[in-house]
């Protein structure tokens, strides 16, 4: 019993030095990177990825040794390439993630939080499409991040929950990876 203790307890004191900034310190981490987007749904048709840009910053608080709670405002192009008529969708957002970072091992997170997004532009082809899309979207962001001496390059996939379309073909939602470097610093 006396070594099962023991064992739980070096195994407790390991996980627990797994964050890399001090419980209740602050951080700003600027960050760039590119976006993979697509559309789905049921009147979605067959899209193909689209190439974006993503760019913006995020703040993280320090809450435990093994969780830190990360807000932030990105600008992100999205949306999906048509082989048809109908031209490629243009999509592009200000989303605001706020994701709690999960440290299991050192240097490493997973994420998962909640994304509210705000419509900038929308353009199907050469139209201007805004008027017939909903100005609000939502998208439930899961991803990891991995921090080498403050740079942190982090993969997510958001969950589009929002249809993108008012009216009609109102099952049409976002896709999106994104893939981003940012440096992080202490507050």
């Amino acid at each position: 019993m006396k070594k099962l203790f023991i064992a739980a307890l070096m195994i407790a004191s390991s996980v627990a030095s797994f964050a890399q900034h001090s419980v209740g310190s602050f951080s700003l981490q600027p960050k760039v990177g590119v976006s993979l987007a697509t559309l789905v749904g049921d009147h979605a048709g067959d899209p193909s990825m689209k190439f974006g840009l993503v760019s913006g910053v995020e703040a993280e608080y320090q809450a435990t040794d093994l969780i830190g709670v990360a807000a932030g405002l990105n600008y992100s192009m999205q949306g999906a390439n048509y082989d048809d008529p109908i031209g490629d969708s243009k999509l592009e957002y200000i989303n605001i993630p706020v994701v709690a970072n999960f440290y299991v091992a050192k240097n490493f997170a997973l994420k998962l939080g909640v994304q509210p997004g705000f419509l900038v532009s929308a353009k199907s082809g050469k139209l201007d499409v805004k008027d017939h899309c909903k100005t609000f979207d939502f998208s439930i962001p899961v991803g990891a991040s991995y921090e080498i001496s403050n740079f942190v390059i982090d993969a997510r996939y958001n969950f589009g929950l929002t249809a993108i379309p008012d009216g009609l073909l109102d099952k049409v939602r976002n896709s999106t990876i994104q893939l981003t470097v940012g440096y992080r610093f202490d507050l």
